[in-house]
């Protein structure tokens, strides 16, 4: 994943915000930017789910194009499916 597909990003929140945040900035980028509404909703989606969320941190920290994310994920026992986060 790179960067720019990165939920945090898109929505211009951290892993610090709440709920009510990534609620908020993900309607006002969809208001702003019809266009892309449904990326934006569904990086709202990925950041309110645990499992996708820690996929999503685990790759705003680790933002390099060559990092590996199945082999992260054996190498720290991952334990959840990483289906929407394939290099």
């Amino acid at each position: 994943m790179r960067i720019e597909q990165n939920p945090f990003y898109l929505l211009d929140v951290t892993p610090y915000d709440n709920v009510d945040v990534i609620n908020e900035k993900a309607e006002d980028k969809a208001f702003m930017d019809d266009d892309n509404e449904q990326a934006y909703q569904d990086a709202r989606l990925t950041l309110l789910s645990p499992a996708k969320r820690l996929s999503a941190e685990i790759r705003w920290f680790y933002t390099d194009d060559e990092f590996n994310f199945q082999q992260f994920c054996q190498r720290e026992m991952c334990f959840f499916d990483d289906d929407d986060y394939t290099n």
